[in-house]
């Protein structure tokens, strides 16, 4: 891998942000992708977040340290009616621990509660 794609392991292993692990590696890995942006780019929901018709939950944490809450379409999403946008302060990347030793994880309550809403309303 590290030939095929011409990677450099001492440099992945200084890189200091996503962006810089992207341009260094997922980039490398996937060359339809020009640049980073690029890839962020088609990545991104924000085009298709308005066509949305189904109920559905956005979760997201504002201390999310792999996806910033600032990659969420937060206006878009709030502005279609057919989707809840929940952002808490904490959380992390997919976490969202509960409990003093932190063995479950609240998230999995939340949902379930939207999809028995859901559910129950198709009934």
């Amino acid at each position: 891998m590290v030939r095929k794609f011409n990677l450099d392991l001492e440099k992945l292993k200084k890189l200091e942000t996503w962006r810089d692990f992207d341009e260094e590696f997922t980039i490398k890995i996937h060359p339809k992708y020009a640049c980073a942006a690029q890839y962020y780019h088609e990545a991104s929901c924000l085009s298709t977040v308005k066509n949305v018709n189904v109920p559905t939950l956005v979760l997201h944490s504002q201390d999310d340290p792999i996806v910033p809450v600032d990659c969420v379409p937060v206006d878009e999403c709030q502005a279609n009616p057919n989707i809840i946008t929940a952002l808490t302060n904490r959380g992390g990347h997919v976490c969202y621990f509960m409990g003093a030793d932190g063995a479950k994880r609240w998230y999995t309550y939340a949902c379930t509660e939207f999809l028995d809403s859901v559910l129950n309303q198709l009934a």
